[in-house]
């Protein structure tokens, strides 16, 4: 995916990338940015940010296999916005919490009565304006 995306960017005029992931996708977010130096925003929303952490919590054996985004050392100058629901029993909001507070230029905003499905589409126009 970093190579597809390097490719895409070599082709085009773009200089700042904003890389935004819902679940999963956010996990690959940040994975990604530390290859592309033209990320200078992370959005994630309900992603799995500590591999090890969500396996424990969901009792399943451990992931070793898996990059694992808490081990990734990401530039302090990146801009990282990280999104959980409170009411989130797939990606818990306290994981969430847990690797933001570890970065150094992330903002973790917590949506009561939101889980990993319910509400984000509705709420999807204001988070945009976050940033």
């Amino acid at each position: 995916m970093v190579q597809v995306l390097k490719l895409w960017l070599n082709k085009h005029s773009f200089k700042q990338v904003v890389l935004i992931g819902y679940s999963g996708g956010g996990t690959l977010a940040v994975l990604m940015a530390p290859y592309l130096p033209e990320v200078q925003t992370i959005v994630t929303l309900a992603a799995n940010l500590d591999v090890e952490a969500w396996s424990r919590y969901q009792g399943y054996r451990p992931l070793p296999e898996s990059l694992n985004p808490a081990g990734i050392a990401l530039n302090a100058n990146l801009r990282q916005i990280h999104i959980a629901g409170l009411e989130d029993n797939i990606v818990p909001a306290q994981i969430i919490k847990s690797y933001a507070d570890k970065q150094v230029n992330a903002l973790y905003l917590p949506y009561a009565h939101f889980d990993h499905h319910c509400c984000w589409v509705k709420e999807w126009a204001t988070i945009l304006r976050i940033f």
